[in-house]
């Protein structure tokens, strides 16, 4: 996996953690975005400057002339984001549960 780094940072930074607004604060702020959803958003900002030739070029020939390529990492960069999110989302979903025992023993 690519991020296993910074998954050891964030798993510190969730078990440091002191209540579920800090856990669900961290879950928005590192939870990946799949990044090929930017062939579609680059073409859009070109659309919407005037230079819907450009933005037609580059829908057509981003997949084309990189498509493999393309797909191989569309493929590696879903499964990996993919699995750092499910790790971090398991994280704090220990954290949460430990968080809230915590709160029932003292009430």
């Amino acid at each position: 996996m690519n991020f296993e780094v910074e998954l050891m940072h964030l798993k510190e930074r969730i078990e440091n953690a002191e209540d579920l607004d800090e856990l669900e604060f961290l879950r928005r702020t590192n939870e990946k975005k799949y990044w090929w959803t930017s062939i579609l958003v680059a073409g859009l900002f070109y659309g919407l400057n005037g230079k819907v030739g450009k933005m037609i070029l580059s829908w057509i020939l981003s997949p084309l002339t990189l498509g493999i390529y393309y797909l191989y990492l569309i493929y590696t960069s879903h499964k990996d984001q993919k699995e750092f999110n499910d790790q971090m989302e398991y994280y704090i979903l220990k954290r949460k549960k430990e968080l809230n025992g915590a709160l029932t023993t003292s009430n």
